[in-house]
């Protein structure tokens, strides 16, 4: 499918426990399935069975090695946020969109340092680019504020970071029955893209 961000089509992966799958009294464990989805077309493109959620991470290499990634964009949560992983995507030939939280402190210390500092400069002398969304999500009203630097300077061990050519801040505001809430999220790419392509791919990932 061409469709994607820009030219490049996009595989979300993610884990999910099969509901109902599991069988106490038989002393069967429920089936946990990280599965590759072409966002484009909505069809599983493969699925490799892991014995729980922590072993997602050896998971996603073996279903890597099963997909044809060229001209692909892959995107993976906080879990598959590893160095190792973003070098097997853009080794395959293609682009990566990693959640990034605190399972990486450098990483995720030095992007909210950066992104603070910007904010307080309005982003002066960086490559930056920024798209805002609103309206409703699942009952509640959201705006959504996308920021991207590219070629960031300042994060630590950043050259082991296979292709690492963005760093991305999501804010999303939220009124759920009249109480407001701001999440903030960051996110590391292996390619330079505008913000709005990589909001795209971000909302894309729950697809």
């Amino acid at each position: 499918a061409e469709c994607g961000v820009g030219a490049r089509r996009t595989i979300p992966i993610d884990g999910m426990t099969v509901r109902r799958s599991g069988r106490r009294r038989r002393g069967l464990a429920p089936l946990h399935l990280v599965s590759a989805w072409a966002g484009a077309n909505h069809v599983t493109l493969g699925q490799v069975a892991v014995e729980d959620k922590s072993n997602e991470i050896t998971a996603i290499p073996k279903l890597l090695e099963l997909l044809d990634l060229s001209g692909a964009l892959v995107t993976i949560d906080a879990m598959g946020c590893q160095k190792e992983i973003a070098a097997k995507v853009v080794g395959g030939g293609g682009d990566y969109l990693l959640a990034v939280k605190e399972n990486q402190p450098h990483l995720y210390e030095d992007i909210d340092a950066r992104f603070t500092e910007a904010l307080e400069t309005d982003f002066a002398g960086l490559q930056y680019s920024m798209a805002r969304t609103e309206g409703p999500n699942r009952g509640r009203q959201e705006v959504r504020e996308c920021h991207v630097i590219a070629h960031p300077e300042g994060l630590r061990d950043a050259g082991l970071w296979a292709g690492l050519a963005a760093i991305c801040m999501v804010l999303s505001h939220r009124v759920v029955a009249g109480v407001e809430s701001i999440e903030c999220r960051f996110y590391i790419g292996s390619f330079v893209g505008t913000a709005q392509e990589y909001l795209n791919a971000i909302r894309g990932h729950w697809g």
